[in-house]
């Protein structure tokens, strides 16, 4: 994917262009410009891309609300409604700096009467 970006994104370039394996998010001025830029990248890769548009300056990406302010963004914690709060079990192989970070976060973000089972 890096190559393909390289290649599609010498010009026309939005003003932000951030990408975590399969999510991206980008900025760009107006609709058109996204649609745009989407059919550049099914050209060139075959694949499916989809977008979702920004709802009151705010959009969820990966786990994080981002929020458009005048001077730049905010970023919160993003809990899906769907989410029933649970967490990787602490007992499995994942490295043990994953859980302690993943407790932090919950500690951090919630109520302690609503923290989730591990």
């Amino acid at each position: 994917m890096g190559t393909i970006e390289s290649a599609l994104l010498t010009t026309d370039r939005p003003s932000i262009y951030c990408r975590y394996v399969d999510d991206i998010l980008v900025r760009v001025k107006n609709l058109q410009e996204l649609q745009n830029l989407c059919q550049r990248f099914i050209n060139a890769t075959g694949l499916n891309f989809t977008y979702e548009e920004s709802s009151n300056r705010r959009l969820p990406f990966l786990d994080i609300l981002v929020t458009a302010r005048n001077s730049g963004f905010k970023t919160t914690v993003f809990t899906k409604p769907t989410s029933q709060g649970l967490c990787l079990n602490g007992d499995n192989e994942c490295p043990k700096r994953y859980l302690t970070s993943a407790f932090s976060a919950y500690k951090r973000t919630m109520n302690w009467r609503e923290l989730p089972k591990f």
